[in-house]
């Protein structure tokens, strides 16, 4: 993976058609939330559904962030909780690590915060493969994790590089 690879996959960069889909699918699980009975199984797989493709697109951020919190407030039901919600989750803080870290703006970078949502992402992810082996999205993305947390210099290094 590679940072050409992190652009490719941003909304900016998207086709119209690709936008176009992603718009559709986002309005019509934006209609099942409105109208499936709270609380329920499909209904939740609805929130999950507008808290993914909104994290992965950066379509309506503000409103897909707060899908993503009720997302979390249903992690204690297991009635209505499945494994694919823990990897939108870490899905979540692997985008904003990855965001942040493949920024072309040094100022930007701020390394603990970057390792603290790669924490967070292969917790959610390792609970997501452990729970539903079969998603395959869910190693692609524990691989991504990886391939940034190595990319990332120790304190040690940084220190040598950057004497005060």
């Amino acid at each position: 993976m590679t940072n050409k690879d992190i652009n490719q996959r941003l909304w900016i960069n998207q086709s119209d058609k690709v936008r176009s889909y992603a718009r559709r699918s986002y309005e019509l699980a934006k209609e099942a939330y409105d109208n499936l009975e709270v609380n329920s199984l499909p209904w939740a797989f609805a929130v999950n559904h507008l808290a993914y493709v909104g994290v992965v697109t950066d379509y309506k951020p503000e409103e897909s962030l707060r899908y993503l919190e009720i997302l979390l407030r249903l992690k204690p039901n297991p009635a209505v909780w499945s494994p694919r919600f823990d990897d939108t989750i870490g899905t979540y803080h692997l985008i904003l690590a990855e965001r942040e870290w493949y920024s072309k703006y040094e100022e930007a970078k701020n390394e603990d915060r970057i390792k603290q949502n790669l924490q967070a992402a292969k917790k959610f992810l390792l609970y997501a493969k452990d729970k539903d082996p079969g998603d395959i999205d869910v190693e692609e993305h524990l691989e991504r994790v990886d391939l940034l947390a190595g990319q990332i210099p120790s304190g040690r290094k940084r220190a040598r590089k950057n004497p005060k």
